[in-house]
């Protein structure tokens, strides 16, 4: 019984982990993605047109808002699994 409820406390910690990174990888999105581009124009000599610049800052955002939902997703529903699984193991 106590190593299941050990089990069950080390999987709530995980699923808040991932949780949390989630939330941070949809918090940064927007600057991940303007990093990204302007890492583009560099790579590409100091200019770049506009519209491939966006396309490079917006592709990206939405990569990391997509990847941070996913994560929290996850996270927060294995969370819940979790805090019941361990809540039952007290009895």
């Amino acid at each position: 019984m106590k190593k299941r409820l050990h089990l069950a406390i080390v999987a709530l910690v995980v699923m808040w982990v991932i949780f949390a990174v989630g939330l941070i990888f949809i918090f940064s999105a927007p600057t991940i993605g303007e990093r990204m581009g302007h890492q583009a124009i560099v790579r590409a000599g100091g200019s770049m047109d506009t519209a491939i610049y966006q396309r490079i800052a917006s592709a990206n955002t939405t990569a990391f808002n997509t990847a941070g939902l996913a994560l929290t997703l996850v996270g927060g529903l294995g969370f819940i699994v979790s805090g019941s699984a361990a809540y039952r193991e007290l009895d």
